[in-house]
């Protein structure tokens, strides 16, 4: 949503209902992402135009507002934290399964965290806390770090 919102603000279009053409404007302007993004607005703008699309001519519609509503709120707290299961299986790539599950473990309970999944602040303090320790578990927290924190910027 907030990719869509910014090529809004770029084109300089204004709020509210959007033209046939604006959103061709706003997925041409989203082809030149990288990743999901990018591929996503090459395919459907492919798709604009095709006869097999069954819709050539969008329906006008109104952006996403970037809060998001009362009924994506389960969405939205998943996107927001990220799962002690994906800290640990970072981890034990590393270091091998039961290694990797007994520190995230020990931090867990030394700080305090919850059990099942850590929002950023928290998994910021449990990866503070892992980097800090010796040897091999240290290092190997301080490496894994910014792959997992990278979960929250999407």
């Amino acid at each position: 949503m907030e990719v869509v919102n910014d090529a809004v603000r770029r084109l300089g279009l204004k709020d509210g209902t959007l033209s046939n053409a604006d959103l061709k404007a706003i997925l041409e302007d989203l082809t030149h992402e990288v990743g999901l993004v990018g591929v996503t607005a090459r395919y459907a703008l492919s798709r604009l135009g095709s006869p097999s699309g069954s819709r050539a001519d969008l329906q006008a519609i109104t952006p996403p507002s970037s809060r998001p509503s009362p009924d994506t709120s389960a969405a939205a707290l998943l996107v927001a934290t990220v799962g002690v299961h994906e800290v640990v299986a970072q981890l034990a790539a590393l270091m091998g399964d039961d290694k990797g599950e007994a520190v995230v473990q020990a931090a867990i309970k030394r700080l305090g965290l919850p059990k099942d999944r850590f929002d950023r602040e928290e998994t910021t303090r449990l990866f503070d806390d892992l980097g800090r320790q010796e040897g091999h578990v240290g290092s190997t927290a301080r490496f894994v770090c910014p792959r997992v924190m990278a979960k929250f910027a999407t």
